[in-house]
């Protein structure tokens, strides 16, 4: 298995009894990267900092849903179908990433990876928290009006949150505290235990267009990229020491975008536009505009003008797989020629799109996760025969997902 963080994270459990602390130990010291650091050290950390490979998959995989038009975060068993459980959050989720930082706990003195759902809530403006496994809510941080799709840097430090009434991003820190807990025995005396815990702060906010909606953070380097709608830009930021680096003018609003993992290329969607483009990062400009299959006449205009909202790249990323939201399909497009290689009817307004590993090595088990947001359904694509193998009923608008592998 790939070790995926460099973080120790340790947070107090419910009871001091049991000592069930959960920490957050960020990396000290220079950024990934930095030429101050020896060079066998930044390779070292860049093993243990890389996130985005493919991860050994455990029992019982999950699916971590955004139910927009309620108040949680549905947590649906794929081995079963069913709903494990529903993690109240507040009203209108909007952003949803996992994380699986490195568990330390004191108790026994094991470390494990563990998985984390971090998710933003429009409503309360706040950048939620919660223990996959037991839904628990760890931690809840005000960030700012609207807060929209998120993303973690791979050494799980900070998290980037694009606030889209503020025209800014807010970058979160998680710090390790040190304390001590007092507990009074039945003999009336008192015991002193260790306490670890995190600090989830806004250390930093960063201007960028107007209208931020999407984070995402570059495989190989570890930059950070913002999509601002009305500023129709891309910002790009160090993801470490939170500088902005340079900015991507587009020929419309983006929405959704798929970076490819040498962050040479990125394909974005725009606002009315029923298709996507092509970026070069590096010259920093479109290079190719593709259009999808023309939608039949009389397709009603979708909500806010977003005909693509989900797009990704197969994880070997010879294939970019693109919802239709206007037209309730996913159209898959060959890697580098962009040429379209199939199609798959699915449900109403797909949203978003996330991949499940197989349990074995073999591409026939990998799936494709799809959210239909006005059918109230997620649904599972074999990406070999192209075919909707499964379909779920979920809350009401379900957006973002999340694979828990």
């Amino acid at each position: 298995m790939k070790t995926r963080g460099v973080v120790a994270l340790v947070l107090l459990g419910a009871t001091f009894a049991a000592l069930s602390a959960v920490s957050f130990a960020p990396l000290r010291g220079a950024s990934f990267g930095s030429p101050s650091e020896p060079q066998d050290k930044q390779d070292k950390q860049e093993k243990r900092e890389k996130r985005h490979g493919v991860r050994e998959a455990r029992a019982t995989p999950r699916l971590v849903v955004d139910v927009a038009g309620a108040d949680y975060l549905e947590v649906i068993d794929l081995r079963t179908g069913k709903t494990a459980r529903r993690i109240k959050v507040g009203a209108h989720p909007h952003g949803l990433v996992v994380g699986w930082p490195v568990i330390f706990n004191p108790a026994t003195g094991v470390s494990a990876e563990t998985d984390f759902i971090y998710a933003t809530v429009e409503e309360s403006g706040q950048l939620v928290v919660a223990n996959a496994e037991t839904g628990e809510v760890v931690r809840k941080v005000k960030v700012g009006k609207r807060p929209n799709q998120l993303t973690l840097t791979r050494d799980f430090r900070f998290a980037y949150v694009p606030l889209r009434e503020e025209a800014s991003v807010a970058v979160v820190e998680f710090e390790e505290i040190v304390g001590v807990t007092r507990i009074r025995m039945t003999d009336r005396s008192y015991k002193s235990f260790p306490r670890w815990e995190y600090e989830a702060k806004v250390v930093k906010r960063l201007p960028v267009g107007a209208e931020p909606h999407n984070a995402y953070t570059g495989e190989k380097t570890g930059r950070v990229y913002v999509t601002s709608v009305k500023g129709r830009k891309i910002h790009v930021f160090d993801g470490y020491t939170h500088e902005a680096l340079h900015e991507i003018e587009l020929p419309g609003e983006p929405r959704p975008l798929a970076l490819t993992g040498d962050e040479k290329r990125a394909y974005v969607a725009l606002s009315d536009f029923h298709g996507f483009v092509e970026v070069d990062l590096n010259e920093r400009k479109v290079v190719r505009r593709v259009e999808l299959p023309a939608l039949p006449a009389g397709t009603p205009e979708p909500y806010l003008k977003t005909y693509v909202h989900g797009l990704v790249l197969s994880p070997d990323e010879s294939e970019l797989w693109v919802t239709s939201y206007a037209g309730g399909a996913v159209h898959v497009y060959s890697v580098p020629e962009l040429e379209l290689v199939g199609t798959v009817k699915v449900g109403k307004s797909p949203h978003w799109l996330a991949w499940q590993q197989p349990l074995e090595s073999a591409m026939q088990g990998w799936r494709l996760w799809v959210s239909e947001m006005d059918s109230n359904t997620v649904s599972a694509i074999d990406p070999v025969s192209r075919e909707v193998v499964a379909t779920i009923p979920t809350g009401p608008s379900p957006r973002r997902i999340a694979v828990v592998p």
